[in-house]
């Protein structure tokens, strides 16, 4: 499935965490603009609202696109 990164944009936070997209696809709708996501998520460590999103690593043509990380 489709996933990203989102990092918290608090400067004295830099936590990040992978997100999976279908439920934001869900709520907010195929069409949608990531401008709206980066915009309401909320980090889980310090609270700040707003985030930097970025796609996985490509790992080459064998493996394709990083896995979702489980931890």
């Amino acid at each position: 499935g489709k996933w990203f990164w989102a990092y918290c944009c608090n400067t004295g936070c830099s936590h990040k965490r992978a997100i999976p997209l279908a439920p934001y696809v869900i709520r907010y709708g195929a069409e949608a603009s990531s401008d709206r996501l980066r915009k309401n998520l909320k980090c889980t460590k310090c609270g700040a609202r707003g985030a930097v999103l970025s796609a996985p690593s490509w790992m080459g043509t064998e493996i394709g696109d990083q896995p979702f990380p489980i931890d």
